[in-house]
């Protein structure tokens, strides 16, 4: 367990995790690898899960999450991938689920999936 300590009259601390750059010019920066571990128990071993989560805001709004890919200085910005795995020999491909949160005074979040413009070609699908 890795933690950071909280703030009884400021910020709570921070975690940043870099990988390494590179400047040479055929090489790329460093990776960084979240991943759960593996249930090898030969009945009932279940994978461990993964969950990225904001903070709770107890007088403000809570903690936002942001996913974003890196930005191509001279050519494209990285892909974006969300994807459950191929299914097992006696079972179904898990699901993805997007989702707002309900309120319990005004409105509830909204989802936006967009495409982005395009200066000489054409906008992306949906």
């Amino acid at each position: 367990n890795v933690q950071i300590g909280t703030g009884n009259s400021g910020a709570g601390g921070n975690i940043k995790i870099t990988a390494g750059a590179t400047e040479q010019s055929d090489k790329t920066g460093g990776r960084i690898d979240l991943s759960a571990g593996d249930g090898l128990g030969a009945c009932n071993g279940f994978g461990g899960a993964t969950f990225i989560e904001g903070g709770i805001g107890k007088s403000s709004s809570g903690g936002s999450i942001t996913v974003s890919t890196g930005y191509g200085e001279r050519t494209s910005s990285g892909n974006m991938t969300l994807v459950t795995a191929n299914a097992g020999r006696a079972g179904v491909s898990g699901y993805i689920a997007l989702a707002t949160g309900t309120s319990s005074l005004g409105n509830s979040g909204w989802i936006n999936i967009s495409s982005g413009n395009a200066d000489t070609g054409r906008g992306g699908n949906i």
